[in-house]
């Protein structure tokens, strides 16, 4: 659970197709804590069961997003990658 914070990241996305391994990538240490290459439509439905039935943000395995970022950020993922 994230539990009450102040989100202060930014929200930009970038997106690329990637066929290497993931162990093969480097990241800063002071900036990364995990990595995992996951489907997206995973990803969606992760984040879809922190939205609440009256558009809240619920606490989940990911920072919670609001419902219309999901609305735009995930058609986006599905047009340029299936």
């Amino acid at each position: 659970a994230q539990g009450p914070f102040t989100c202060n990241e930014y929200k930009d996305v970038f997106l690329l197709r990637y066929d290497g391994d993931v162990s093969d990538l480097q990241y800063g240490e002071d900036e990364v804590q995990a990595v995992a290459l996951r489907p997206w439509s995973q990803v969606l439905s992760a984040l879809e069961t922190q939205v609440g039935p009256d558009g809240e943000q619920l606490d989940g395995e990911f920072i919670p997003r609001p419902r219309h970022y999901l609305d735009l950020l995930f058609p986006a993922i599905e047009a340029k990658f299936t």
